[in-house]
């Protein structure tokens, strides 16, 4: 019988899962306490928000199409911009 002779084949391993969640923790933890997000829940919730529209930006359509389907469209009142700036207000004050 002939044995074949391989060289070693030399290539990276992707990081440990637990590597890739730590780094992932403290990224998220960071980002709460620079100020900008109150939760791990809202640094996720946005994540997401900005994955599903850079995925719906690649479709042809795909931003015109998450408008449509986003929900009844409503006239903003004056209550809901106090509100908005008051909530950005906030976040700024927060962070610095």
């Amino acid at each position: 019988m002939t044995r074949l002779q391989v060289a070693p084949v030399a290539f990276a391993l992707p990081p440990r899962l637990d590597e890739v969640d730590r780094e992932l923790e403290e990224f998220v933890q960071k980002t709460i306490e620079s100020g900008l997000y109150g939760s791990a829940r809202e640094v996720v919730r946005e994540a997401l928000r900005l994955l599903a529209r850079r995925d719906a930006a690649h479709r042809p359509g795909g931003l015109l199409l998450e408008g449509l389907d986003s929900g009844e469209v409503r006239e903003r009142t004056a209550d809901d911009w106090r509100e908005a700036r008051a909530t950005v207000r906030e976040r700024l004050a927060r962070h610095g």
